[in-house]
């Protein structure tokens, strides 16, 4: 039973028993050995779940350890089990303790109960507490090495207390298998030579006991000692590689050492970052700035890098506000061009993810002056530039042989500034502007392929590229260019790039109204985003995964999906995030007959959008509210919300899946209308090719768009149903 406790291998199956108890360390359960052995790719693994036992089988376990008979165990047992629960593992700690107390000696061949001693020893509520008692009478050998492990961390290697503490080899083994007795370390299970705190409160215990002088020495002691032993992992450009970087700066910084810690955190920092541990690489770059400025750095290169780096996490993170307030602090010490783009681009990213797209695009444009690129901003202009970028591309798939790449990087590194800005441009004007909208696209596109090739950049104008098609619709050659962009992305490694793709590709089929295939790749962008930390796509995610259950009525999950998009969108305070799931949400409660809440959250998304000019949200409030006013049979408010929406859709140039819908429910509006009202027979004439006119128009917008046109369809059924033609109405309905 011991060797099953302690996982002990037998040949190359592991077996470990755990009690699903809530008092078992985590960390210690069959999750953490699972984890462990499978990245030691070592056992296989069948996990046995053991049940309490109940008064016989522990019984018959009581009797065992202790050499009795059944019968003379009995009522030691109904004690035991009444304190355990029935673990057998907190059963054997309690005989353990019986003995140790001497309530249960050994005399003249068995075991002798003394219960008056017994029914006054402390038990415990669980095994831990239990152990933690005899810390109390632990040697004083025992108790530093194991303060000075504590210090180490949760696990740690025997080899690292033969160089902490001086007292030779065997004495160290010795104090460790004493520990190993007394359940407050055990042996690691995949690694040879290193021990683990049986459980973190134990550790806890041991820490505590040091004053913060010997903490402080004993931190320094191993941050200098793992430094000793891997001064070649960590020589200069090896730094962020050294698998030990993040225990140096925890001791260095724990043991007071300012100069050491500041060697190490920021390249720490830079590696959590890289791995997209977002929590800890704030964490690592705000210990780092308040070193350098205790040193009376401020505004040194290395403030500012970390300063900008920090501001790049907090992107990320969604903590936009935070973000921008830091660029905005280094801004003016970029003397650079391409630095002072840099910013820009990220205030604009910042400025973007808020939904406040008209300051966000002048941050951009204002970025892209800097390295000498003039955005068009008249209609004339932007027309005549996208018929150039029109000719150039053209151009360029016939005679791309002719064409030759810039070979100057100062050059080269501009361009990808371009391409960089000129990404999130297009997803801002994907929103407020198509004209725009394509214009970044084509920029976009003819700058990677003429002037850089290969790279990161292109893998984002070809998605973007993809993205373009989508919304003509050309959809099959959408889907290409997204698998060619998802390729490239991943060859260049880009990982948020190829989740990009991934969730971009879902949208594709999304709008193409294959379902399986858009919930197939957005559960790859959220599995992808998740790990990145990056709040925003994640939110937009869940939008799409909303869109596609709110289509197939599953509105369970469509609520719950536009919730999530919703609690992200209020946490990260993105405007239009918030405003788009409320309206979402209104036209879901719509569905389900729930008035109230649709009124509810479409009020608010409607107060959003009036409040910050978001146009493209305002024409969707007015739509749902049109269908809200339908549905109640408020016709004359219902005409009233839809042609509104008509009016501002026809100003502008949004993109036609999200507002070409409104369409049909006008002329659904018309009909109901029609049919509630006592009309002479001119004005009943003039109404019913006012209907005519408005479904053809429902036809004409909506024929691209398969999550539309059935819509469409219907009410032209209803319209001829209206005027008697059975049989055209029949052709539609069908």
């Amino acid at each position: 039973l011991e060797e099953i406790a302690c996982g002990i291998s037998k040949s190359n199956l592991l077996i470990v028993g755990t009690y699903r108890d809530n008092e078992v360390d985590e960390k210690h359960s069959l999750t953490r050995i699972k984890k462990e052995a499978k990245e030691q790719n070592k056992y296989t693994l069948e996990d046995i779940q053991l049940k309490k036992f109940d008064l016989n089988r522990l019984n018959k376990m009581i009797a065992g350890i202790l050499g009795e008979k059944e019968e003379y165990a009995n009522k030691l047992s109904e004690y035991v089990l009444k304190k355990s629960g029935g673990n057998p593992f907190f059963a054997i700690t309690i005989l353990r303790e019986l003995v140790e107390q001497k309530t249960l000696v050994w005399k003249e061949e068995r075991w002798e109960e003394d219960w008056e001693k017994i029914n006054k020893v402390k038990i415990l509520g669980n095994i831990v507490d239990m152990v933690l008692l005899r810390i109390k009478d632990i040697p004083d050998d025992i108790d530093r090495l194991l303060r000075i492990g504590a210090t180490i961390g949760k696990e740690f290697e025997m080899e690292m207390l033969y160089e902490l503490i001086d007292k030779g080899k065997d004495n160290i083994i010795s104090w460790v298998d004493e520990a190993i007795n007394k359940q407050l370390l055990e042996q690691s299970i995949t690694e040879k030579g290193k021990v683990i705190f049986i459980h973190d409160r134990i550790r806890h215990a041991f820490y505590s006991k040091m004053s913060k002088e010997e903490k402080r020495k004993n931190h320094l002691k191993i941050g200098n000692v793992i430094e000793q032993r891997n001064k070649e992992n960590i020589s200069a450009g090896a730094i962020q590689e050294s698998p030990v970087l993040f225990d140096l700066v925890y001791h260095y910084i724990e043991g007071g050492d300012k100069d050491k810690a500041l060697k190490y955190i920021l390249p720490a920092a830079e590696k959590a970052k890289e791995n997209y541990a977002n929590d800890e690489a704030i964490g690592y770059y705000k210990q780092t700035i308040e070193l350098i400025e205790n040193k009376g750095e401020e505004k040194s290169e290395k403030w500012i890098k970390a300063k900008e780096e920090l501001a790049e996490v907090f992107l990320t993170a969604g903590m936009s506000d935070n973000a921008i307030e830091i660029l905005k602090i280094i801004l003016p010490s970029k003397e650079n061009s391409i630095e002072k783009t840099k910013i820009y681009k990220k205030i604009g990213m910042g400025l973007f993810k808020k939904g406040n797209f008209d300051l966000g695009e002048d941050s951009l444009i204002d970025g892209l002056k800097y390295i000498n690129e003039k955005f068009p901003r008249t209609k004339t202009a932007l027309y005549f530039s996208i018929l150039k970028e029109l000719i150039t591309h053209l151009l360029f798939s016939f005679f791309f042989k002719f064409f030759k790449k810039s070979k100057n990087i100062k050059k080269i590194e501009k361009h990808k500034e371009k391409i960089r800005i000129y990404n999130i441009l297009m997803w801002l004007y994907a929103l407020t502007d198509a004209i725009k909208f394509v214009y970044s696209v084509l920029r976009m596109l003819n700058i990677t392929k003429l002037k850089i090739g290969k790279s990161k950049e292109l893998g984002a104008s070809i998605c973007c590229y993809a993205s373009l098609l989508m919304t003509i619709p050309f959809f099959k050659k959408a889907i290409k260019n997204h698998k060619k962009a998802i390729k490239l992305r991943n060859e260049m490694k880009d990982e948020w790039g190829v989740a990009q793709s991934l969730q971009l590709t879902g949208f594709c089929y999304s709008w193409m109204g294959k379902s399986n295939e858009a919930l197939s790749f957005f559960t790859q962008a959220k599995e992808k985003f998740e790990k990145i930390g990056d709040i925003w796509e994640l939110g937009m995610v869940c939008n799409g995964f909303a869109h596609i259950y709110h289509r197939l009525a599953d509105y369970p999950k469509a609520i719950d999906y536009y919730n999530k998009y919703l609690e992200i969108s209020e946490k990260i305070n993105d405007i239009y995030g918030i405003a788009s799931a409320s309206e979402d949400l209104s036209l879901c409660y719509i569905e389900l007959g729930k008035y109230k809440y649709a009124e509810k959250y479409g009020i608010k998304a409607l107060n959003i959008s009036q409040k910050n000019n978001l146009n493209f949200e305002y024409c969707i409030d007015n739509i749902h509210f049109g269908i809200l006013e339908l549905k109640i049979k408020n016709y004359d408010k219902s005409t009233q919300y839809l042609e509104q929406a008509k009016q501002i859709n026809e100003k502008n140039t949004f993109m036609e899946e999200y507002t070409s819908y409104l369409y049909p429910y006008l002329a659904d509006a018309y009909i109901e209308k029609n049919k509630n009202e006592e009309l002479k027979i001119k004005d009943k004439k003039q109404e019913l090719e006012k209907i005519k006119t408005a479904c053809k128009k429902a036809l004409a917008q909506t024929k691209p768009w398969q999550n539309h046109y059935g819509t469409s369809l219907r009410v032209t059924a209803k319209y001829y149903a209206l005027i008697n033609k059975k049989t055209k109405a029949k052709k539609y309905f069908h």
